[in-house]
């Protein structure tokens, strides 16, 4: 058929070809087909100017580089860069700067691949950062959230278009208007969560929605952990990087609603409050963490709120975390406040061990058992036999807080710190760190209830388990943080430089422009990078929906 169609088309052009090659322009067909003479539109086409002006108006905004060899601009250099690299330069035409104040690695991870270099970054230094991103076609910032503000304000100057992995904050929010006049799109929200699991909720919800249907009840779970068989330590949690964000994210308040009751936990009391049992997969001995405002995401994702009756998204850990996290918060391990010293100047504390950050931060004479036992005892109210004391005395001797002549080399080091927080911080990553031939995994799941007529329910369930991959030498490869993480990154930045995303200003991945390509590419990912969603699609009456529906079982 195409070649049918091939073969027809130029029969009917050819003849015409050859009349404009012959100089015959005052044939009919000919002389109808052109619109431009001496540089100008014909006076039957000038109705035109009004369009190419417009056209030329917006195209004036962004200004691209090269189409042949397209110039992106990395900021950072962590733990989730490695796949968006390579992710990148599997495309065609495309050079990648690697904007870094930590050089070093910058180029460690240059090393790995071609049409890379590598340049120093400090962003508040406006005019290099200005130099830089004026240089590039896009700009993908993997900074912490609070550093991207300075690369988003030059990608508005210089209208360059921009993509981050980190929520919508006020501050970015605000740009909205200035990066719409300026006929830039700046992506955030492109990672894992928040990022493809905005895409998968979406896919279904509009696919909902154009049949007819209406949104009943929307759960998420998300959670980075240690594959089943590498969460062997008293958290069942490892540490790729700093622990301090996770540590506070017990901290934080929430809002939900389930069952349609409506639900606020003040971030004092998030941890006591833990769902225990998550049955997600009969596999995964999970627990869970409300996360922030969910109801905040009706909007996000165009819900009625008024045919809502759950709205929720969790944090998944594995069972037991929260109570033992819940216990070091009561034992003030979590406490931020900086460290005050009478008669000095000092704004750090300096502990020759494990042993001796235990004894300053519960207030004790001593690490010896007895004492911290009846520390924790006293502290949990709790009798010194009870389990979620010997939970913690089990932790604490694994960290090295307890006296011990056999301390293992980690817990032996100075704990230097300027809060308790960051000093146990400190303890945590140095004895739950990812050891060799041990792997991440990550988890998210989403379910949608949707009625179509009365009592007549379809419960869509979007699922993704995937683990990250080790070297030959027990090395890590790629982490499933950073893979999905990274690739979406990548990939929203792939499709702003193929066209493919027409809405300017501050958005995230929950138009179809941006989701519906994202997946696509997802779907077409090698073997070894692999993100694969499994959905289901169940239709239920309302008491099979109670027992099959997420839920109606937390």
């Amino acid at each position: 058929l195409p070649l049918e169609a091939s073969n027809y088309f130029a029969s009917r052009l050819y003849p015409i070809v050859y009349k404009m090659v012959e100089n015959k322009f005052d044939d009919p067909i000919v002389s109808r087909s052109i619109i431009t003479e001496d540089k100008k539109l014909k006076p039957e086409h000038e109705h035109l100017y009004k369009s190419l002006s417009n056209i030329k108006s917006e195209s004036d905004r962004i200004s691209v580089i090269s189409n042949s060899q397209r110039k992106v601009l990395l900021a950072g250099s962590g733990l989730v860069t490695k796949p968006l690299v390579k992710y990148l330069l599997s495309q065609k035409n495309i050079d990648i700067s690697i904007a870094s104040n930590n050089i070093d690695e910058a180029q460690k991870l240059a090393s790995g691949f071609q049409n890379t270099k590598v340049v120093e970054l400090d962003v508040s230094n406006g005019t290099q950062v200005d130099s830089l991103v004026s240089a590039h076609d896009i700009v993908i910032s993997m900074l912490p959230a609070t550093l991207h503000m300075s690369l988003a304000n030059s990608a508005i100057k210089n209208r360059k278009n921009m993509v981050t992995a980190s929520y919508i904050s006020k501050d970015m929010e605000s740009l909205n208007q200035s990066a719409q006049n300026s006929g830039i799109t700046i992506l955030n929200e492109m990672g894992l969560d928040p990022g493809i699991d905005h895409c998968s909720a979406m896919k279904i919800i509009d696919e909902i929605k154009g049949r007819g249907g209406k949104i009943r009840s929307f759960v998420s779970w998300c959670g980075g952990l240690p594959a089943p068989e590498d969460s062997n330590n008293s958290l069942g949690y490892k540490f790729s990087w700093s622990p301090r964000g996770v540590l506070t994210a017990g901290m934080n308040s929430a809002k939900y609603m389930l069952n349609g009751k409506t639900v606020e936990i003040d971030g004092s009391k998030l941890l006591s409050n833990s769902f225990k049992n998550v049955p997600l997969f009969k596999g995964f001995n999970f627990e869970g963490l409300a996360n922030r405002d969910s109801l905040s995401y009706i909007d996000v994702y165009g819900l009625n709120r008024q045919e809502l009756s759950t709205m929720f998204r969790g944090t998944l850990r594995y069972r037991g975390y929260a109570e033992l996290m819940e216990s070091f918060k009561t034992l003030g391990l979590l406490d931020s406040s900086r460290i005050s010293f009478k008669g000095t100047n000092t704004e750090l504390f300096e502990l020759k061990n494990c042993e001796e950050f235990c004894k300053h931060a519960l207030n004790i004479p001593s690490a010896d058992l007895d004492v911290v036992q009846d520390k924790v005892s006293s502290a949990l109210k709790l009798e010194k036999t009870h389990s979620r004391v010997r939970d913690v005395l089990d932790a604490f001797r694994s960290f090295g807080m307890i006296r011990s002549n056999n301390i293992l080399s980690q817990n032996a080091q100075k704990v230097i710190s300027p809060t308790i927080l960051d000093g146990f911080c400190s303890i945590l990553q140095r004895n739950m760190a990812y050891g060799l031939y041990e792997k991440d995994m990550v988890a998210l799941y989403h379910e949608i209830t949707a009625e179509f007529e009365p009592g007549n329910y379809e419960l869509h369930k979007s699922s993704l388990v995937t683990y990250g991959s080790i070297n030959t030498d027990g090395t890590v490869n790629e982490t499933a943080m950073a893979r999905t993480v990274g690739i979406p990154a990548a990939i929203g930045a792939k499709i702003i430089l193929d066209g493919l995303v027409k809405t300017k200003g501050v958005i995230r991945p929950t138009l179809k422009e941006v989701y519906k390509p994202t997946l696509l590419n997802i779907e077409r990912l090698a073997p070894e990078d692999s993100i694969i969603f499994n959905e289901t699609c169940t239709k239920v009456g309302i008491d099979e929906l109670k027992a099959r529906s997420i839920a109606f079982r937390l």
